[in-house]
């Protein structure tokens, strides 16, 4: 029930940020040409197509550039946990899957096959539990101070 409201909440928020991506994507630059033409004159118009294109060089390095610079601090911070995270509980899950085929033979790999669909959800599984167990805390922290806070007011 848990993997499902979590799967769910993963889904909201993926498209959240797909549609505010897309929002920007597609307002951004439209702005900023908007204010461009509003400034500089009409006649002029190689002078504003090769600034445009600077901008957008411009834009395009600056953006690749942040790009890898939060793959780097990922791949530096929580990159090495998660992955290290995601190498044990591999482990874990294969020996499970061994331990609970043994007792169907060489039929097990026939009745409990490992498709790609089933490693990709084991991966996006075991690579957001690690948040999922920092959001539990949070919630439990919040939970806790609330309690505390009508105990407290309770008293007085």
């Amino acid at each position: 029930m848990i993997e499902l409201a979590w799967a769910a909440l993963d889904m909201v928020l993926e498209a959240v940020g797909f549609l505010l991506g897309l929002f920007l994507v597609l307002t951004l630059p439209g702005a900023v040409v908007w204010a461009i033409s509003e400034a500089v004159d009409p006649r002029d118009v190689l002078r504003v197509r090769w600034f445009l294109q600077w901008l957008l060089a411009l834009s395009e390095l600056v953006g690749r550039a942040l790009l890898a610079a939060g793959e780097w601090v990922y791949q530096h911070t929580l990159g090495r946990v998660v992955s290290a995270y995601v190498r044990r509980s591999r482990r874990r899950v294969a020996e499970h899957l061994a331990w609970v085929r043994r007792p169907f033979g060489r039929d097990a790999y026939r009745l409990f096959p490992i498709g790609r669909q089933v490693r990709a959800a084991l991966r996006s599984w075991h690579q957001v539990a690690p948040l999922a167990a920092v959001a539990y805390l949070g919630k439990a922290f919040i939970l806790l101070q609330i309690l505390l806070n009508l105990g407290a007011s309770s008293m007085s």
